[in-house]
């Protein structure tokens, strides 16, 4: 065989195992890590309070959230105002913080 071909060939099958290396390999976030994290990442366990329960988001991936939140938010609070045991539903009443330093 042609040795510019054993090598181009060698170099593919390189290449293909980086990829597959690299993708195997990503990090993921902390909180992502089901084999650690998921026993207590079941929502309906983390929501089955009584319904004066305030629940706080601090941190989000993003901060603009048109539908519901509002643009910018930084701080949310949550309290359930009804509770459907059977089909696994919640309403609930959601207040933004905006914070806005004035130097």
């Amino acid at each position: 065989m042609h040795p510019l071909i054993v090598l181009i060939a060698f170099l593919v099958a390189l290449c293909e195992a980086e990829d597959i290396a690299s993708t195997s390999q990503i990090n993921h976030p902390e909180w992502a890590d089901e084999g650690r994290l998921g026993r207590y990442q079941d929502a309906w366990k983390s929501i089955d309070q009584n319904s004066t329960t305030l629940y706080y988001l601090a941190k989000a991936t993003y901060e603009n959230d048109t539908g519901s939140w509002g643009q910018r938010f930084r701080c949310l609070s949550v309290m359930e105002t009804s509770r459907n045991e059977t089909e696994k539903t919640v309403q609930s009443e959601f207040w933004s913080i905006l914070f806005q330093a004035s130097w």
